[in-house]
């Protein structure tokens, strides 16, 4: 009987073992613009770049450093006032690793460049939240974020924009 129970107790520690490893890593984190966006001038398939303003810590305890460079494109343009972007490569160390990033919320870096080690405060569920005037966010099928103009019909983000994400290891 004790054997039995082991064996059992065995097979359900490497379970949840196995579990754990395939189970998605998800971290919150701050990232910055590492260039200004113009929607007047960027086109689909530009690069993108945004770098982590503090470090990203994962579940399975791995963790991007602070100042990792994570990549994408810009998915797609509209007239000027919206851009679709995707981000989908963190750039650790000398290697480059698949990631997937939500795009949660949108700040001026001026206003939270202080709070920027705290991100509890990005929500990760509801719709993403703006905090930059004349910006809206909203979420992108197959894409981390879609970013319009709401009171202008010009759409520029500048250098060190601070975005709140979620970065998830694919």
């Amino acid at each position: 009987m004790k054997r039995i129970l082991s064996v059992l107790v065995l097979a359900f520690t490497a379970l949840v073992a196995a579990y754990a490893q395939s189970a998605p890593q998800t971290a919150v984190v701050y990232v910055s613009l590492a260039s200004s966006l113009d929607a007047s001038t960027v086109k689909s398939g530009d690069p993108l770049s945004v770098m982590l303003v503090d470090k990203a810590k994962f579940a399975d305890g791995s963790i991007f450093p602070k100042g990792t460079i994570l990549t994408g494109h810009i998915v797609s343009t509209s007239n000027g006032n919206s851009v679709v972007v995707v981000l989908d490569q963190a750039q650790v160390g000398a290697k480059s690793q698949p990631i997937r990033v939500t795009i949660r919320s949108v700040y001026d870096s001026s206003t939270y460049e202080d709070d920027a080690s705290n991100s509890s405060d990005i929500k990760t569920t509801g719709a993403p939240i703006s905090k930059l005037h004349g910006v809206d966010l909203a979420p992108a099928d197959n894409a981390s974020g879609t970013f319009t103009a709401s009171k202008s019909k010009h759409l520029w983000l500048e250098n060190h924009t601070l975005l709140g994400v979620a970065v998830t290891k694919a």
